[in-house]
């Protein structure tokens, strides 16, 4: 069920679902903390893994975010701005998130590395610094068309 869940569905399934009847959701959940308690039965482990069960949702939704935010920069060359939505995520909150859980000492060291090396910026104002110097950049690079050729003014002396 919870296989046909996921291809029909196009998801992982969350608390709330319910299919054919059945909340799947709390069932996922439920097969979540068995595991992490060490109950579940190496079987029904394999099983699960066999169908692609996502052991760690909040995880799993990092990561996807983290490739979203690497092909953005990679694309538009550019930090998401604050509610930015980027192939129907809303990366820029995505981004404010992991800048607060920074500076709260909340980031796990593993990806604070991961975002470094995809040249994450953490300082707003470091942002607004990059952004308007690849304007500046930018604009220093645009050749300017020469200015016209004028003829200088004759001035008529009198007699």
């Amino acid at each position: 069920m919870y296989k046909t869940f996921k291809e029909k569905c196009n998801k992982e399934p969350q608390s709330q679902d319910e299919y054919e009847e059945v909340k799947l959701g709390l069932w996922c959940r439920t097969q979540r903390k068995t595991y992490k308690k060490g109950k579940l039965d190496d079987t029904k482990i394999k099983l699960l893994n066999k169908v692609g069960f996502i052991w760690d949702p909040l995880e799993f939704d990092w990561q996807i975010n983290f490739e979203l935010y690497k092909t953005f920069k990679e694309k538009c060359n550019k930090e998401p701005q604050r509610q930015e939505e980027y192939e129907g995520i809303m990366l820029g909150s995505w981004v404010n998130t992991q800048r607060a859980a920074y500076k709260k000492g909340k980031l796990d060291v593993t990806k604070v590395n991961l975002l470094n090396q995809a040249g994450f910026v953490w300082d707003k104002h470091e942002l607004v610094w990059q952004t308007n110097y690849v304007l500046y950049k930018t604009f220093k690079e645009t050749p300017t068309p020469t200015a016209p050729t004028t003829t200088p003014i004759q001035t008529i002396t009198p007699n």
